[in-house]
């Protein structure tokens, strides 16, 4: 594999690397990701560092300092829900979006472990009906 890093693609391929096999790193990309998601997503017993059991830490540090108040949230590219599931644990109406429905399983999986209700969909954030959604939000989150 070429270590050179020239362009934004070469970081990205990169990075992909240190998450993907050999194999898999040599393919190209192709089509909306899913694919590439759905597989990242699948073992879910597998170490990888950004995936902890608690939510993001400004997002809790916001909630600690009393700077968000409980509303209704969009939780874009939620993955396996752990931000879903923290704000719906404290109050919030969430409607969580991610391309993986190996993803969304994985979250629907946690919300029912925690007790909380949280919407899940399974779409592209950039192209989901407006239908689809039940807007407006106090909040939107980048997972």
């Amino acid at each position: 594999m070429d270590r050179t890093v020239r362009t934004v693609e070469d970081v990205l391929a990169l990075l992909d690397g240190f998450f993907v096999s050999e194999s898999e790193a040599s393919r190209s990309a192709t089509g909306d990701g899913r694919g590439f998601w759905d597989r990242f997503y699948a073992d879910r017993s597998r170490p990888v560092p950004f995936f902890v059991s608690k939510p993001d830490e400004n997002l809790a540090a916001y909630l600690d300092q009393g700077l968000i108040a409980p509303g209704r949230v969009l939780d874009l590219g939620c993955g396996p829900g752990r931000n879903a599931v923290y704000l719906a644990e404290r109050g919030f109406e969430v409607d969580a979006v991610d391309l993986s429905p190996v993803a969304v399983a994985w979250g629907k999986d946690r919300a029912h472990e925690a007790g909380v209700d949280v919407r899940f969909l399974c779409g592209d954030a950039f192209a989901l009906p407006a239908a689809e959604l039940s807007g407006p939000y106090d909040l939107v989150v980048d997972s």
